[in-house]
């Protein structure tokens, strides 16, 4: 339906689209805002603490990369992507099992 050049269901596909447009700049910003503040902490607290300039660094990546992990799991926009890390990461429970339970 148009009205005088301006077509209704054009505008509020539009509209749909822009929203998630700004979805995905929203979470794109939180995630580069995690990542910065939880690494620069990390690097920061390391150097106080009178550790190497390397270890801090690392400390600050790791740290950083960490926060983005889960932001970016509970994120709603983000849900249909799939998060993968090493296998040997993800540790079988029944390791933890006490000794008396096996």
């Amino acid at each position: 339906m148009s009205f005088v050049g301006f077509d209704i269901g054009e505008f509020i596909n539009g509209l749909i689209r822009t929203h998630k447009l700004n979805e995905w700049i929203k979470a794109v910003f939180g995630l580069a805002l995690t990542w910065l503040l939880s690494s620069t902490a990390a690097t920061g607290t390391s150097l106080m603490a009178g550790r190497g300039v390397l270890f801090a660094v690392g400390s600050g990546l790791v740290a950083g990369a960490g926060a983005v992990l889960l932001q970016a799991m509970n994120d709603p926009i983000l849900k249909g992507i799939t998060f993968t890390w090493r296998k040997d990461l993800n540790p079988d429970p029944s390791q933890f099992q006490s000794e008396t339970k096996k």
